[in-house]
């Protein structure tokens, strides 16, 4: 599946929790019983949900797999732009209720996933606007501890933008988030997780983390101490910076929890650039557009990656 492009998908979808799924749009969808495809070059990019309803409508770029399958999947996902997604659902602002939106999730089956680029903020004129309390993860890891089940994410650039509206308790946000079978609760499959880069500069209620591991009964399982390093995170709060288990940490706390990540690093992001703060528009070179290669005009932020 090589260069298609999806631009200005926009669903009315009022589905949730349904016998059918909760998912309001897809741009695009892989599940087949291969374990050779290749999916590179694709852009899905101003599109999602566009209906003001109080559901927990989700928004996905793109989906690897359903969890729980059964067929043998997996190959290549490199080069892909997931840009500019929204999802105007209202969801109840307890938590209980809540819009999503995930740029690409893997729910199943053995998968390299190599130099994609995807940016996600509140929507831009002209396209839906996100503003309400929604939950958001650039890449999302679902996968179980199964035979045959894992993924490796190298060199792929994340950025989470935006402001969280609503009322708390606020939903989080994640540049890469590993969240087996989209419970947490289940061991999860083995990952590699080396030379991305994170970053999330999203405000509001909630707490906006670069990196996750969230599992309350085995984070360890599936990503050992080498599982993870040479990454680039980058958040407004570093005691958020990441999370491993049911616990937020800085990155000193989350390598020590982890046993990994030994020589990756945190910067703080700010409205300006500066020796020790990243202005995120100051590194990429358009966002909105979902061109997320770094810019060589600001020697100051360009030297964070460097």
């Amino acid at each position: 599946i090589r260069n298609n492009r999806v631009d200005v998908l926009l669903s009315a979808s009022r589905l949730q929790n349904s016998a059918i799924s909760s998912e309001g749009m897809m741009g695009m969808f892989v599940y087949s019983n291969s374990l050779n495809n290749v999916i590179e070059d694709n852009v899905v990019i101003n599109s999602g949900v566009n209906n003001l309803v109080n559901r927990n409508v989700n928004v996905y770029g793109m989906h690897f797999g359903v969890f729980g399958a059964t067929v043998n999947q997996g190959g290549r996902i490199n080069r892909n732009t997931v840009a500019s997604l929204a999802n105007t659902a209202t969801g109840d602002n307890t938590g209980t209720i809540l819009p999503e939106i995930h740029g690409m999730v893997i729910a199943h089956g053995n998968w390299n996933v190599y130099n994609n680029q995807i940016f996600i903020r509140n929507g831009t004129s002209g396209t839906p606007i996100t503003t309400t309390n929604t939950f958001i993860s650039g890449i999302q890891d679902g996968l179980r501890n199964n035979p045959g089940q894992a993924a490796n994410y190298a060199n792929n650039t994340v950025y989470i933008s935006g402001t969280n509206g609503g009322i708390a308790p606020g939903n989080a946000s994640y540049a890469f988030l590993r969240f087996p079978n989209l419970t947490g609760t289940v061991a999860g499959a083995p990952i590699t997780l080396k030379n991305n880069l994170f970053v999330n500069d999203r405000v509001g209620i909630g707490n906006h983390r670069a990196l996750g591991n969230v599992n309350s009964s085995a984070p360890a399982t599936g990503w050992n101490t080498t599982a993870s390093d040479y990454n680039l995170l980058f958040n407004n709060n570093s005691a958020v910076a990441a999370r491993w288990g049911t616990t937020d940490y800085n990155l000193a706390g989350f390598q020590t929890a982890s046993g990994g990540d030994a020589n990756s690093r945190w910067i703080q992001t700010a409205a300006t650039t500066t020796a020790t703060t990243l202005y995120p528009y100051d590194l990429f070179t358009d966002p909105l557009f979902g061109d997320l290669h770094v810019l060589l005009t600001n020697p100051t932020a360009y030297g964070f990656v460097d």
